[in-house]
């Protein structure tokens, strides 16, 4: 039986999210094969020479979290910089424990879902197991130079958009190393046939069965931004109720998030039946995160975003991947969202649009 580790790390929620997805489909494809998720900075690898956790018992990773769910992603640029002093520092103590770790359990494939550490992971792993084979599987549409996704020319990297496989070739990468597929990876759960009533299951979530319906997201791990946002959308005087899905928050932010609309809502904590909510809605409004609008769109919702100078470096692309494509409307500060609603659902433009994410197809799983 041959041995494949999928690593990944819990900086916001699309890395783990893509590496179930993955294991999931990998269990169909290669029953014989065994899987197993790594979490490159848990307290038994990475995490254990994290500087910050050291100084301050609060870790690299918890520092990206608690900036996403306070909005603080203006300081995004600082903390990549941080981040790549700590590897560079630790480089050598992390070679060691990554050697340590290969040699102890013998993976035959490994397949990095993140950026960042493929550099050091390229090398441990060549050191223990020369034999064994790596691969990149990005979880953004773009990289993020300098030194982001593409570390080690010589392996393979599977891009998700042509702009990243441009980018890659420009980085020093063989045209055999760069795999282009149609799309981020998504849960199989995405590819399953839709089969309720949208009506009928709106009713049952307290809401009204033909109104135009908003999916709004804030990410796994909340956003402080969901109820102001909630509020601007509260100007909008045509018919329209949303659902709110808030990531991981306690229940009197959603007790406050609820109370916050005017609309008809329907708000859910952190939940792993993110499709099945999109199959209800008419459209999607959220951060320009790479999985959830890439979700969004597979789910055949037109995209409303924001984009500034404080969003997530990482995830600048995205942007200008709804205006190329035509999926969706950027707005450059959620005080334009009610307006950018109003847009949107004006008849030729939701059209448009709609015919547009339907004639997407994102088969990165497969």
């Amino acid at each position: 039986m041959s041995k494949l580790q999928i690593i990944f790390f819990n900086a916001g929620g699309g890395h783990r999210s893509t590496a179930i997805a993955l294991a999931k489909q990998l269990c169909l494809v290669a029953p014989d094969t065994s899987i197993h998720q790594v979490d490159i900075q848990s307290p038994s690898l990475l995490g254990s020479l994290d500087i910050l956790r050291r100084l301050t018992g609060f870790s690299v990773v918890d520092l990206y979290n608690y900036i996403l769910q306070n909005d603080l992603t203006a300081w995004d640029p600082l903390y990549l910089k941080f981040s790549r002093v700590n590897i560079r520092i630790l480089h050598r103590y992390g070679l060691r424990t990554l050697i340590d770790h290969w040699r102890q359990t013998t993976p035959d494939i490994v397949i990095s879902l993140i950026p960042l550490f493929n550099s050091l992971l390229v090398e441990s792993l060549e050191t223990a197991l020369p034999n064994a084979k790596f691969l990149t599987v990005m979880t953004d549409l773009a990289d993020s130079p300098p030194s982001y996704w593409f570390q080690k020319p010589g392996h393979p990297v599977i891009c998700p958009t042509a702009k990243a496989v441009e980018q890659g070739l420009q980085l020093g990468y063989s045209a055999s190393d760069i795999i282009r597929t149609s799309g981020l990876v998504l849960s199989p759960d995405y590819y399953l046939p839709v089969e309720h009533d949208r009506a009928t299951e709106r009713l049952q979530l307290g809401l009204e069965p033909d109104r135009p319906t908003a999916l709004l997201m804030s990410g796994a791990n909340g956003a402080s931004s969901m109820v102001e946002i909630i509020r601007k959308l509260n100007s909008i005087h045509s018919p329209f109720q949303m659902i709110c899905l808030c990531g991981r928050v306690d229940d009197d932010t959603k007790q406050a998030i609820a109370f916050a609309s005017r609309h008809p809502i329907f708000v859910e904590g952190y939940t792993a039946r993110v499709p099945y909510f999109m199959s209800l809605c008419d459209l999607f409004i959220g951060k320009p995160g790479n999985i959830c609008v890439s979700e969004a769109v597979h789910m055949n919702l037109p995209v409303i975003t924001q984009t500034s100078s404080a969003t997530l470096v990482q995830e600048r692309y995205t942007s200008t991947w709804l205006a190329e494509n035509q999926y969706g409307i950027t707005v450059k500060s959620w005080g334009d969202i009610a307006m950018a609603v109003t847009e949107l659902m004006e008849l030729s433009t939701y059209s448009t649009l709609k015919a547009n994410v339907r004639g997407s197809s994102n088969q990165g799983l497969h």
